[in-house]
């Protein structure tokens, strides 16, 4: 469900990958939100244990604005994140300013976008599968509270500027 004072523009969610139909509270009153594509497949889902769950049928956008993910308006529920299997690419901004998002599980994702958890301050463990080949520019910028980062080794792997800038308590990074 949406709080009654939030409106999404249908130019907007098509670009989430396809339509998505909100369920109002009390439908699955066993997520804080859902959104599902029209064929009933499970787009994402935020429990009430604080995880963002997404699905392998998720294809992200980049976002063009702070902000735009549709979650975002549910961020202070977010401890967790965990991406299926399936998922190839996290696009720019969408984790952006998640400040209660501690862990972040992100399956077998090959490409993370620019600025997708910049500003995540609560981020301590992330883990990446070791098909990680890119990650873009100021990707986990201002993850203050990231200590140790492994990044498993790939052939050609490709870091951007400022990819852990302003991280001021990264201490160890390996590859």
């Amino acid at each position: 469900y949406l709080p009654s004072n939030t409106t999404w523009d249908p130019d907007v969610l098509t670009g989430f990958g396809g339509s998505i139909s909100w369920k109002p509270k009390g439908v699955n009153d066993d997520y804080i939100a859902f959104s599902e594509a029209s064929n009933g497949t499970d787009f994402w889902h935020i429990d009430y244990n604080g995880e963002l769950w997404i699905s392998n049928d998720y294809q992200f956008a980049d976002l063009n604005m702070y902000g735009g993910a549709p979650w975002h308006p549910y961020r202070q529920h977010i401890k967790t994140l965990k991406i299926e299997n399936g998922v190839y690419r996290i696009g720019n901004l969408s984790f952006y300013e998640l400040t209660k998002l501690q862990k972040a599980d992100l399956g077998n994702v090959t490409q993370i976008g620019n600025y997708a958890f910049e500003y995540c301050s609560a981020l301590t463990d992330v883990e990446m599968g070791d098909s990680v080949n890119s990650i873009g520019k100021c990707a986990f910028y201002g993850c203050t509270a990231l200590e140790e980062v492994y990044i498993p080794y790939v052939p050609n792997l490709q870091v951007s500027d400022y990819a852990f800038g302003n991280c001021t308590n990264l201490r160890k990074a390996c590859i």
